[in-house]
């Protein structure tokens, strides 16, 4: 997608720490330059299973307001933990208003194949991730609107 919009996609590090692995933040705002406009964050990753700190979370925060760049938050894994409690980058000061959240309920809920998930975010993206998927996805499958016309009435 990022090819197909014309942009350049350049991929983030990894560097080992106490505890695993964290984000090479100076390599990552290397990478930076008056054209990058979006930060593609993949928390709670997989293979890895890297969860991003909360002092990890505060800097690549301060750097998104700094550089002032749109962050797509892949969440997919957010409610796959064994150690601790997943948190959001959105939950950082001034984060909320340049944040998507992308949702999978594939991983969550094992529901692999179905190919549903969600993206929360400020309404002015959202309205253009809608005008996109209009085009580029004709509709969930038919089995998926059954179910969430059906949670819809129970809910």
């Amino acid at each position: 997608m990022i090819n197909y919009l014309e942009g350049v996609g350049k991929p983030y590090k990894y560097k080992r720490n106490e505890k695993g692995f964290c984000i090479d933040i100076e390599y990552l705002e290397k990478l930076i330059t008056n054209k990058t406009k979006v930060l593609v964050f993949n928390n709670h990753s997989n293979p890895m299973a890297v969860q991003s700190s909360d002092e990890e979370l505060q800097k690549i925060s301060k750097l998104c307001v700094k550089h002032n760049l749109l962050v797509l938050s892949d969440e997919a894994y957010f409610h796959i933990v064994y150690d601790g409690k997943s948190k959001s980058i959105v939950s950082q000061e001034g984060m909320r208003d340049r944040t998507v959240v992308l949702f999978s309920y594939s991983k969550t809920f094992s529901m692999t194949g179905w190919r549903l998930g969600a993206a929360v975010g400020p309404e002015w993206i959202i309205d253009g991730i809608n005008k996109i998927n209009v085009n580029d996805e004709g509709c969930t499958t038919n089995f998926i609107q059954v179910i969430l016309f059906l949670l819809k009435n129970i809910i």
